[in-house]
């Protein structure tokens, strides 16, 4: 069990670990058929990798959220329309997936669509990557 203060207490590269794993996670549930589940997964990788921004760029601690679009603002980055589109539907994604009855059902999605999630979800993580570095 956490004590609460897991973003007080991790470093940048912590961070930039776990969000490998999920994007691996992520590529397996793709493969595994589980796209609703994938979509949780990458919007981890999106947030994990935006808090290890946060703290290479401002040495700041990140906020405890899970808000992909306020953890982009607090990194001092530059994204394009189609990436903050992006954090914005995997995080509608990330918060339906917690819940019974909504629309982030198993079926929702189709393989072209989900790729493409999974597709842009590795393009951001590999543009974080490059400004993190």
């Amino acid at each position: 069990m956490s004590d609460g203060n897991h973003e007080e207490t991790t470093g940048a590269n912590e961070w930039l670990k776990f969000a490998k794993r999920d994007l691996d996670a992520a590529r397996s549930l793709f493969a595994g058929g589980d796209y609703a589940w994938m979509l949780v997964t990458c919007q981890q990788a999106v947030e994990k990798l935006l808090k290890g921004a946060i703290i290479t760029r401002t040495q700041q601690k990140p906020p405890r959220t899970h808000n992909l679009v306020q953890l982009a603002k607090r990194t001092g980055l530059e994204f394009e329309e189609k990436q903050m589109e992006l954090m914005r539907e995997l995080g509608i994604a990330y918060i339906e997936s917690r819940y019974p009855a909504t629309s982030a059902g198993e079926g929702d999605l189709t393989v072209e669509q989900a790729m493409s999630y999974l597709s842009a979800t590795r393009e951001v993580c590999e543009w974080l990557l490059r400004r993190i570095r």
